[in-house]
């Protein structure tokens, strides 16, 4: 059949079809147009380039029918020598075996790829081979391989000047961060990834980087960043109708929610997610979703259903040889039996997973296994079994140089050692607990420190940049007075003088209340570090060692009753005085807690009666905040409990809107708050007005509504 038969579109069509070989958008090109023109064209390049673009079309959605196209556009173009269509079709299949989870096709594929496109000096596809290698890599476990050949891509699209592969070159090297517990890193990598691919409208880029962003965040923490992040990944890939990410997207939202205790929404996403994966045949997405699935249905305590969920994962994940899969899967389970309080199990398959991440080298990962196979042998009393998991998990900390690991793991040893009776050993990891800490201050601290000189180096240039700009206005009035007509001089120096000196007064004021305010900041900042190091040099410090004393005595039948009493009343006095300097339950329990441990301190040590209406307001400011929120409220429970002379109290925290809204209010006797301010017993007061606006927040005093005190506070949030 001639050309000249086709219509004058499909001439333009198959000319554009042509030019955008190897990298053109797949979504642009209508696939009943390519199917059509299949029946033109029979053994020639032409038919290897439509082949081609419909295993592109059908790749993301139908991984079998690309295989079809794939392996069809390969068997041609090597029929016809056709090199370039080789290296394309190669390309397709090992992202297409890869789909399937046939890995050792998707590797050779790959391989071969990198020979024929270096061969033909294709710089882009020999890229974008060495990244679906690393991807592949990566999957099956081998995550150093992995890293040398992200790394390889990047080099190579460097050279070739290829946003496209730098941006996967970036991203994948982020992933084997991820997978060796270096969030920073990882995250740093993402968002130069995202950033590339955005720059270069790299529509599968941005939604890799947006997706990982969101995930890494979810690991720190920031659940309200993770879910911005995973919906943005989902309009996108709806936009673009790409499902495989939409589906991903939808399990991530579920885990969040999972997360948050919401099982109903976590349920609703984890099913959209399956829907996606069953339609468009995606295994490994299917694995992904009954594995979430079971964690919701675990949270639930419905454990037989759960472990059926469980199941059907891990028989896809082995098909697939997905080796991080199976050790999330093993490890899910593994506490699936632990709560059904079949402990033989839950070991068993803990220990599965154990193997599998120190095969593949998932350092974060072994960490967890060891610490619960630890715990829960120590909970029986099988300390010996316990021990090589502990020591496992300190000596990896201690080789990584990872401080706060170091102390956590040095912790359980101590307590494993004292339990052992061998407290020549306890005190020799006390010691290195002590160490790791002061280490972790002195970082912490030196980094503080730098904070405050930049502070302060900030507000010396402002100052220096303010007074250069009073001058110029000041010489700018002076040249205008000079132009003045002669009979306004008198008038307009006056003037000017005048402003002058109450813009100079004005000035001067503000930059002293500036520095009073940034003093305030830094001495706040300053004091409550230097509690949290006092502190914790009791806790950690003295109070360990009065224990390991009192414990050693007993274990000895050394020590008399009255000894015990005394080393007991100590440690006592320690502990309180301890949680007076800095609150242990604010970081390890979250501010609600920290706030109820105050109420309950005060019901227990007083005839206060104390009511209270408090929302769960964790994770709603940060640290800092959060510490002077917390000192603001203990201030204004000690001077009702000093001062008001009150029998009841009452304290409401609620989210409003935008704002933290804090109520504290009391029946006592109330004060005049303007002779409390000029007198020396308003330090407290100016302490909390101080720390309130430190965080952006206003704090107001009134009367009460019959009598007593109330203390108003609101935080935006």
């Amino acid at each position: 059949m001639q050309l000249s038969q086709f219509s004058h579109w499909k001439c333009l069509f198959i000319f554009f079809l042509f030019i955008s070989f190897g990298h053109t958008s797949a979504k642009t090109v209508n696939i009943d147009s390519l199917i059509n023109l299949l029946t033109v064209y029979e053994a020639d390049t032409n038919r290897v380039r439509i082949l081609t673009q419909l295993t592109k079309i059908t790749l993301a959605n139908q991984a079998k029918t690309a295989q079809q196209y794939g392996e069809e556009a390969l068997a041609l173009a090597k029929s016809i020598n056709d090199l370039k269509g080789q290296a394309e079709s190669l390309l397709l299949l090992s992202q297409t075996y890869y789909s399937l989870g046939l890995y050792d096709l998707g590797s050779q594929a790959g391989k071969e790829c990198i020979q024929l496109s270096s061969r033909i000096d294709h710089k882009l596809s020999e890229a974008d081979a060495m990244a679906q290698i690393g991807r592949t890599l990566f999957v099956t476990g081998k995550i150093d391989s992995a890293e040398v050949y992200y790394q390889k891509c990047q080099k190579v699209s460097e050279i070739a000047n290829y946003p496209k592969g730098i941006a996967k070159g970036l991203y994948g090297q982020g992933n084997v961060f991820e997978s060796r517990g270096k969030y920073d890193k990882a995250m740093e990598l993402f968002e130069l990834s995202l950033k590339i691919s955005t720059e270069n409208k790299d529509i599968q880029g941005q939604l890799s980087a947006h997706n990982a962003i969101g995930i890494i965040h979810e690991y720190k923490g920031h659940l309200e960043k993770s879910l911005a992040k995973y919906i943005e990944t989902l309009r996108l890939a709806e936009k673009e109708t790409d499902w495989s990410f939409a589906a991903r997207a939808n399990g991530n939202i579920a885990s969040l929610y999972f997360i948050q205790k919401n099982h109903e929404k976590a349920i609703e996403y984890g099913l959209k997610g399956l829907e996606i994966y069953n339609r468009t045949n995606n295994q490994r997405g299917i694995a992904f979703s009954y594995h979430d699935m079971g964690n919701v249905l675990k949270a639930q305590r419905k454990l037989d259903e759960a472990l059926e969920n469980y199941q059907k994962a891990l028989k896809i994940r082995i098909a697939l040889n997905d080796k991080r899969g199976q050790s999330f899967t093993y490890f899910s389970m593994a506490w699936n039996y632990k709560h059904q309080k079949n402990l033989d199990k839950a070991r068993f398959y803990m220990r599965k997973s154990l193997a599998l991440r120190e095969e593949i080298g998932f350092n974060s990962g072994i960490h967890a296994c060891n610490k619960a196979l630890a715990q829960w042998n120590m909970a029986q009393g099988n300390y010996k079994v316990a021990f090589p998991y502990l020591k496992k998990a300190y000596d990896w900390y201690a080789k990584a140089g990872e401080l706060e690991g170091m102390w956590e793991s040095s912790s359980h040893l101590v307590e494993y050692y004292e339990r052992q009776g061998d407290f020549k050993n306890a005190f020799r990891y006390q010691q290195l607990n002590l160490a790791a800490k002061d280490s972790l201050f002195n970082k912490d601290q030196n980094k503080q420190f730098a904070d405050m000189q930049t502070l302060y180096e900030t507000e010396k240039k402002d100052k220096v940049i303010l007074e250069k700009e009073n001058a110029i206005l000041k010489l700018g009035e002076e040249n205008g007075k000079i132009e003045r007509q002669l009979n306004y001089l008198l008038g307009g120096t006056l003037l000017l003088s005048i402003f002058g000196f109450l813009g100079f007064k004005f000035n001067k004021i503000r930059r002293e209340r500036n520095d009073k305010i940034a003093f305030a900041k830094a001495l706040i900042f300053a004091q409550e570090e230097e509690r949290k190091r006092i502190a914790r040099d009791l806790h950690d410090g003295i109070g360990q060692s009065l224990l390991l004393i009192k414990k050693q005595l007993t274990y000895n039948h050394e020590v008399t009753l009255e000894n015990q009493q005394l080393i007991t009343d100590t440690l006592e006095e320690v502990r309180s005085i301890s949680q007076d300097l800095h609150p242990i339950q604010l970081e390890k329990f979250g501010l609600t807690t920290a706030i109820n441990e105050i109420i309950q301190k005060v019901e227990k040590s007083t005839d206060l009666f104390i009511s209270k209406e408090i929302d769960n307001i964790d994770k709603l400011l940060n640290a800092k905040a959060e510490i002077n929120l917390y000192r603001t409220i203990q201030e204004a429970f000690n001077n009702i409990v000093k001062h008001s002379e009150a029998t009841a109290a009452k304290i409401s925290i609620k989210k409003v809107d935008k704002n933290l809204i804090i109520n504290i209010q009391d029946n006592g006797k109330g004060f005049d708050y303007e002779l409390a301010i000029i007198t020396s017993k308003s330090l407290g007061l100016r302490t909390m007005f101080e720390r309130i606006t430190a965080i952006g927040g206003q704090l107001k005093l009134k009367k009460g509504v019959t009598k007593g005190a109330m203390v108003l506070i609101r935080i935006p949030v």
